[in-house]
């Protein structure tokens, strides 16, 4: 029995070079079979069309820029950019636009486009034509394009491309400049300036009902009246202060000269009747008239004072002709105005005002004081009212600035719209008038070319692609064949680096009609041996046969030898006999060769004694033949004492080890162990079995635990890493030490490439 299997490292994936050329050396014959077969169809096809060939005329136009202008929208200002690479895409997509092509086919004539239609063609008919053999490209980062048309008449097809450039630079102004845009913008330009003209109307309304011609002005204005107003204000308090204060100092001097016993005199002279006391109410009434006229006349003097010192103020700061200085300016004259009619009805006022501070000026009466102070307090009432009828003329002009400030910005914007509409137009203009065949921004560097016979690109990559599909075709369904299809192990090193599995050997395949009888001298090599004691019969058994020492299989049964007996060596397997089996995936695998050469390997070179053991009978042989009596019979025979003088050291057996009708004797793995005694007792050497192959219901498996070496004899046209892994792994749980032999291997690639064994 042999030692426990070793642990083995994991299997390796991943395809490597070496696995694509063996695949490309094995299926070259398929793959230059079809090869072939892809380049006669091409030329066969390239024959085709030099039967009726097509004639190509090319162009070349440059993009010097592109100017981006949309009448229909104001806010979208006139754009120009150079011929960058988005500008480009966007001129090859027009080119190759199906518009261009229907329009060049309306203009040429659906007729003459194709004239070889049976029906009558129709406009798409022909654009379609047109755009299947029209073609344009252009360079990445240049900004030439490369127009091409192809047609089976030369002449057609420069007519037909130069229409194509005609019909493109159509087409190039109507995205870019607008050309249909410019009735709408018409009708935009004439609904901007209605709405402009109404704005306009609501603000001239509005300010004639106010009669404020500025907002800023009238501010101003108000802002001045209002400053004037609280002086006038703040003075006539201050004067009516200073005249309570001069009344009521009049009327304490008055009574302390009537209460005055040293002044008799103002006895008579109050005896004496007062003129003022005589005077009617007409005259009081004149009296308080001039006082408050007076009065008028005073405020007047102040306020034009203020305004004057408002104005030397402002001037300061502002030009003359500034609106808050016209108002003041204004309000002067007013002022000035009314003080001169105060002057001519009351001429005393301005001597007076001449006479104020001047010694022996008129001194007025207590009446005349106290007519003033009326004067006064009316003249501060009426200031007030003034003052508050002023706020209320301020508010109504906060509420009417909004409204005009709010009318006056929206007048702004439609004027700004109402611009933007007019220019609009007026490129909307230019562009309508515009001569399609003098765009300045895209030149014709080439006219249509002469026409040359050539092939077109479709078809060239037709033919190209018929000529790589045979190609193509040979690689897919060799890679598909190997690697899908046919699982067989086609390399020996496949079992060492992809099954990780041991391999002892490789034997290549050999044609040859050298059979087991010439390798080991015997006619029929399953004949039982003679019977125990006939030592003759012995020594003619071995000796009148002549075995056939150029035997394909000899060099490798040497190395098989050799391996075996170094691997007994190292492993301290030393007992007798020892006992190797061979045994296989499937049948004719090559066991029973093997067997045999490596049976007649250990015979040679000494004296030891071997014993072959087929344990696979022909299933010919008559029922009731107990073939296993041919192995008891040598065991027999070993321990005769003839056995070891006679010359003759290899020896055969054979025994069923499968139960057929009748055959109760069968080898079993029962029955090998039973007489597992007999082989240790024997003096053979080595005994070598051929066993059955390996299978699920095969005994092999319960009989390789009892062996010293096993070895599995793989057929190279039919053995698979799924039943290779699996038999391995079954020998394996029987505790048997397995190598792996590879038969019948051929050779599809370089060594190099195969790999050394």
């Amino acid at each position: 029995m042999s030692p426990s299997p070793q642990l083995r490292p994991p299997v390796s994936g991943g395809i490597k070079p070496h696995d694509i050329l063996y695949v490309l050396f094995k299926h070259k014959w398929k793959i230059v079979v079809l090869s072939l077969l892809g380049f006669v169809g091409a030329a066969a096809l390239a024959y085709r069309y030099s039967l009726s060939p097509s004639y190509e005329t090319e162009a070349k136009l440059l993009v010097r820029y592109v100017v981006d202008r949309n009448g229909g929208d104001p806010d979208a200002p006139s754009t120009t950019s150079g011929g960058g690479a988005s500008e480009m895409d966007v001129e090859l997509e027009t080119l190759k636009s199906y518009d261009v092509a229907l329009k060049a086919a309306e203009e040429i004539g659906p007729e003459k486009v194709l004239p070889a239609e049976t029906v009558k063609p129709t406009a798409g008919m022909a654009a379609a034509y047109l755009f299947d053999h029209f073609s344009v490209n252009a360079q990445r980062g240049s900004n030439v394009m490369t127009l091409s048309y192809r047609d089976s008449d030369p002449t057609r097809a420069v007519e037909v491309l130069t229409q194509i450039i005609e019909s493109y630079f159509v087409r190039h102004l109507e995205i870019h400049r607008s050309t249909t845009a410019f009735d709408q913008v018409s009708a935009q330009v004439d609904q901007a300036r209605s709405s402009l003209r109404s704005t306009e109307d609501e603000i001239n309304q509005l300010k004639s009902k106010s009669g404020v011609l500025s907002i800023e002005g009238t501010n101003a204005e108000f802002e001045s009246r209002r400053q004037m107003v609280k002086n006038s204000l703040m003075a006539a308090n201050i004067a009516l202060a200073e005249q309570k204060a001069k009344v009521e100092a009049m009327e304490k001097s008055s009574s302390a000269a009537d209460s005055d016993p040293a002044r008799p005199n103002q006895k008579a002279v109050k005896a004496t009747p007062d003129p003022d006391a005589a005077e009617g109410p007409q005259r009081k009434a004149e009296r308080r008239e001039t006082a408050i006229a007076l009065a008028n006349f005073k405020d007047l003097e102040a306020r034009l004072d203020l305004l004057r010192q408002e104005r030397n103020r402002t001037l300061l700061r502002r030009s003359p002709s500034d609106s808050m200085i016209v108002s003041l300016e204004r309000q002067i004259s007013e002022v000035q105005a009314k003080k001169l009619d105060l002057s001519a009805k009351y001429p005393e006022f301005v001597r007076q005002g001449a006479d104020a501070g001047q010694p022996g000026s008129p001194v007025r009466s207590l009446e005349d004081e106290k007519a003033l102070l009326a004067a006064l307090v009316e003249r501060v009432e009426a200031t007030g009212r003034e003052a508050k009828d002023l706020e209320k003329e301020v508010e109504g002009l906060s509420s009417l600035s909004f409204k005009l400030e709010d009318l006056q910005r929206r007048r702004q914007m439609e004027e700004d719209k109402y611009r933007s509409f007019q220019l609009s137009l007026e490129k909307a203009r230019i562009d309508e008038t515009l001569d399609p065949t003098r765009i300045p921004n895209i030149g014709r560097m080439q006219k249509p070319s002469p026409p040359i016979k050539s092939i077109d690109g479709k078809t060239m990559k037709t033919i190209m692609g018929l000529a790589g599909s045979g190609l193509m075709l040979g690689l897919a369904l060799a890679f598909v064949t190997e690697w899908v299809v046919d699982r067989r192990i086609s390399r020996a090193g496949d079992i060492k680096s992809r099954l990780q599995l041991p391999l002892m050997l490789s034997i290549p395949y050999v044609r040859s009609k050298q059979g087991i009888a010439k390798l080991i001298g015997s006619s029929d090599p399953l004949d039982p041996p003679p019977v125990p004691g006939s030592r003759a019969i012995l020594y003619e058994n071995g000796a009148h046969l002549s075995a056939d020492t150029d035997h394909f299989i000899a060099p490798y049964a040497a190395a098989i030898h050799d391996r075996v007996v170094f691997n007994f060596e190292i492993n301290n397997i030393t007992h007798k006999p020892k006992l190797v089996a061979l045994t296989g995936l499937t049948e004719g695998a090559g066991t029973s060769t093997i067997s045999a050469g490596l049976a007649k390997a250990f015979s040679e070179g000494g004296n030891r004694k071997v014993l072959l053991v087929d344990l696979n009978p022909p299933r010919d042989r008559a029922v009731n033949e107990n073939v296993t009596e041919s192995l008891r019979r040598a065991l027999e025979v070993s321990r005769s004492e003839q056995f070891r003088a006679t010359p003759q050291n290899l020896y055969f057996a054979s025994a069923s080890t499968r139960r057929y009708q009748g055959d109760t004797n069968a080898l079993a793995p029962v029955g090998l162990r039973e007489i597992l005694p007999y082989l240790v007792a024997s003096d053979f050497d080595y005994i070598v079995f051929d066993m059955p192959p390996v299978d699920p219901t095969s005994p092999t498996m319960a009989m390789a635990g009892f062996m010293d070496k096993v070895l599995l004899v793989l057929d190279a046209d039919r053995t698979t890493p799924d039943n290779l892994k699996w038999a391995y792994s079954e020998l394996e749980k029987g505790r048997a030490d397995v190598s792996c032999i590879f038969n019948k291997a051929r050779s599809h690639a370089p060594r190099w490439v195969e790999g050394a064994l």
